[in-house]
């Protein structure tokens, strides 16, 4: 039952909703790079100028939001996703 179960996840692409298809169209270096950026952001609490993939993504979500600040959180949450899915695609 679990075979099954992963075979339909795996034909599924990814979601419909336009924030997991900006983040479905980065590559694979450019998530590892986000991570990274992450990974810096949740020791520090500050993303340095130099990290600026993340920065870039967040700015993409921000524009089409129009929210008023960096969207951080929402990219960092669409990131882990679309690595989670990138990762249980290829078992």
């Amino acid at each position: 039952c679990s075979i099954m179960v992963k075979k339909e996840f795996q034909q599924r692409p990814a979601d419909k909703h336009w924030l997991y298809q900006m983040v479905a169209k980065k590559t694979d270096q450019q998530l590892v790079t986000m991570y990274e950026e992450v990974c810096i952001f949740r020791k520090t609490g500050v993303i340095p100028k130099e990290c600026q993939t993340l920065r870039d993504l967040a700015r993409e979500i921000q524009a089409v939001t129009k929210a008023d600040n960096i969207q951080l959180r929402m990219a960092e949450d669409a990131l882990l996703y679309e690595m989670s899915r990138r990762y249980y695609n290829s078992l």
